[in-house]
């Protein structure tokens, strides 16, 4: 008999499982240059990404070590900068300064 922990059953599936096992690839995304915003190292080539999420940003060969992984190469003549959100623009200073950015 498994022993019960939770809503978890030890030796069998768990009871709130998902019905497929999907594997969830790491899309490795190459660019030109991608700015880190760390000065320890400041631009690296590639950029892996899981679910949504910023796994890691570093060469090619460093990145691949997150295991099964598509590469994406759509960016590699451009410049990224991933992570860098940037939300503290108030709405009326940007009506003001309409070339903040520029």
């Amino acid at each position: 008999m498994p022993v019960e922990c939770n809503t978890r059953t030890v030796g069998q599936k768990a009871l709130n499982a998902p019905q497929s096992e999907e594997v969830i690839l790491t899309t490795i995304y190459s660019a030109r240059k991608v700015i880190t915003m760390n000065p320890a190292r400041p631009q690296v080539t590639h950029v892996a990404v899981r679910d949504g999420r910023i796994l890691g940003a570093g060469s090619f060969s460093e990145l691949k070590g997150f295991g099964e992984y598509t590469l994406d190469e759509r960016f590699a003549d451009k410049i990224l900068m991933p992570g860098m959100v940037e939300g503290h623009s108030h709405a009326v200073e940007g009506k003001w300064w309409r070339y903040v950015y520029c």
